[in-house]
C-alpha cells in the first residue's frame, strides 16, 4: 500500500502529477490515502494510510519530513522532476537523513541531472508522467482571420522563455497574429512588468477567475479572465488556438506539448532537456541511431554556446527571440500540413501517454518488492 504526500489544492503541476499517480494507485487497489501537504490540518486525511508500508512524496525533496512526522512507513520514495542542471545539496542531505530509499523522476534527462548533482547515494529510476484522458481531439474554434499562439507560462516565465516569446511576436509585427499567455496572477505580475509586454498590442494574458490581485501594466484589452478549472479550462484554450508555443530553456518533462498534441494542436517548442523524452523518435527507415521529430512539432533551436543564469544558479541554454520567430513563421507557413499530421496522430498520443501506461508497471513492482 502506498500513501501519497503531495499538494492537493489548485491546478499546479505538482497537484496534477499527484492526481495522476493517485488515479493509477486507486485503480490498482494499492492507494492507502493522501496527506495534503498544503492543508496539513485536515485531521480526517491525517489518519488515512498511517500504516502504509510505502510513502510517496510528490514534489520537493525537502518535504520528506511529512512522512516522518505523520506516518509509519517501511520505505520513503520521492517523485521529483528537476528543471535545472544543478540541484541544491541541501535537498540530498535532507533525503539522506530521512533514509529515502528511491527517487523516481519522469525523464532520462532528469535522471542524469540528479546523478551529476548528487551522485548515486540514492537510486534514481525513470517513471514517466502521463496526461489526463480528457485531453483528446477537440473541435477547433480558432478564428480564421487571425493566427493565435497559445503559451503556458506556469510559475517561471524566465525558464519558460516567455519574455523572449513576447519579443518574437512583437518583432513579427503582424496585426493578424495574437499571443495568448496562460498564467497565474503572480506570474502575470512578473510578465506585465516587462516593457515588451507593456508596449505590445498583440499579447494577452489569460488569467484564472476570480481575479485575486490587479495586474499592473496590463490594461483591460490585454487580459482575459478564464475559468479556474482543470483540465476543462486548458482544453478550451487549446480549442481556441492554432499552435501552442513552449520555448522553454529547460524542462523536467513538459506535459503541455503532450496535452496539445492529444487535442490535435501543433506545437512549436524547444526539443531539448526533458522535452526530448516525448518529441523524438527513432525511425526504422532512418540510419542507425538517427532520430526524427514526432509529427505536428516544429523545433526551436537553443544556443548552448551562450549559457544563461537560470533558477538556483544553474546554467541553462539561451533561447533567442529570432530563433523563436523563425520557428513560428515556419509553423504558420506549414500550418495546414502540421494540423493534418497532428490530428492523424492525436489518438495514438493520448493512448500512449496515459498515467496508467506510464506508472502502473512501476507501482505493481514496488508493491510486490515490499510485500
Amino acid at each position: 500500500m502506498i500513501r501519497i504526500y503531495a499538494p492537493d489544492i489548485g491546478n499546479g503541476s505538482l497537484a496534477i502529477v499527484a492526481r495522476g499517480i493517485r488515479s493509477v494507485l486507486e485503480e490498482l487497489g494499492v492507494f492507502a490515502g493522501l496527506m495534503p501537504i498544503d492543508s496539513a490540518a485536515m485531521d480526517g486525511e491525517l489518519q488515512d494510510g498511517v500504516e502504509a508500508p510505502i510513502a510517496l512524496v510528490v514534489g520537493n525533496p525537502n518535504w520528506v519530513g511529512f512522512p516522518l512526522a505523520y506516518g509509519r512507513h517501511k520505505k520513503i520514495i520521492v517523485e521529483y522532476a528537476p528543471n535545472t542542471r544543478k540541484q541544491p545539496m541541501s535537498m540530498l542531505k535532507t533525503m539522506l537523513a530521512a533514509k529515502v530509499a528511491m527517487i523516481i523522476t519522469p525523464s532520462e534527462w532528469c535522471r542524469r541531472v540528479l546523478i551529476e548533482s548528487w551522485g548515486e547515494q540514492i537510486p534514481v529510476e525513470v517513471v514517466r508522467h502521463g496526461i489526463d484522458s480528457r485531453f483528446r481531439v477537440v473541435h477547433s474554434a480558432a478564428p480564421e482571420n487571425r493566427f493565435v499562439i497559445l503559451h503556458h507560462a506556469a510559475s517561471s516565465p524566465e525558464r519558460k522563455g516567455t519574455l523572449e516569446l513576447i519579443q518574437a511576436v512583437t518583432e513579427w509585427g503582424r496585426d493578424d497574429v495574437e499571443l495568448d499567455i496562460s498564467c497565474s496572477i503572480p506570474t502575470a505580475m512578473q510578465i506585465s512588468n516587462s516593457m515588451d509586454f507593456r508596449q505590445s498590442t498583440t499579447c494577452r494574458l489569460l488569467l484564472p477567475v476570480p481575479p485575486l490581485l490587479p495586474v499592473p501594466g496590463a490594461h483591460t484589452g490585454a487580459t482575459q479572465r478564464i475559468a479556474n478549472t482543470w483540465p476543462e479550462s486548458a482544453i478550451e484554450q487549446y480549442r481556441h488556438c492554432h499552435v501552442v508555443c513552449q520555448p522553454s530553456r529547460s524542462e523536467g518533462f513538459g506535459m503541455v506539448p503532450l496535452e496539445a498534441r492529444a487535442c490535435g494542436v501543433p506545437v512549436v517548442m524547444t526539443c531539448t532537456t526533458g522535452h526530448g523524452e516525448h518529441v523524438w523518435t527513432t525511425s526504422k527507415y532512418a540510419g542507425w541511431g538517427e532520430q526524427i521529430l514526432e509529427v505536428g512539432i516544429v523545433d526551436i533551436p537553443v544556443r548552448e554556446d551562450a549559457p544563461l543564469i537560470c533558477e538556483m544558479g544553474a546554467m541553462a541554454p539561451r533561447v533567442d527571440p529570432d530563433l523563436i520567430l523563425a520557428s513560428l513563421k515556419e509553423a504558420r507557413g506549414r500550418f495546414d500540413t502540421l494540423k493534418r499530421e497532428v490530428l492523424d496522430s492525436a489518438r495514438a498520443v493520448g493512448e500512449k501517454w496515459t498515467w496508467k501506461a506510464q506508472v502502473a508497471p512501476w507501482a505493481k513492482r514496488i508493491c510486490e518488492d515490499i510485500a
